[in-house]
């Protein structure tokens, strides 16, 4: 199973983990990621070189586990109270 959400941050409360809650119906082998990004696009200012060098360092943080941030549903819920 996976599923998209895509909402406008107005849209972001109480109600919409109630709804993600009753999507999931109580499985216990569900992984939820939420990604913040702004809606308006920003204009590049890295070089191509700068670019990749970003990309590869981040992906070698996260193959080792740095800065990486996880939390349970209750502490999510915690955390948006």
């Amino acid at each position: 199973m996976e599923a998209t959400f895509k909402i406008q941050s107005n849209e972001f409360d109480d109600s919409l983990i109630e709804r993600i809650r009753s999507y999931i119906n109580g499985s216990k082998d569900v992984e939820i990621t939420v990604n913040i990004r702004s809606k308006k696009p920003q204009p590049p200012t890295q070089t191509r070189e700068e670019y990749f060098a970003q990309l590869d360092r981040a992906i070698k943080e996260v193959e080792s586990g740095k800065n990486l941030v996880s939390f349970t549903m209750a502490e999510f819920e915690a955390l948006t109270k």
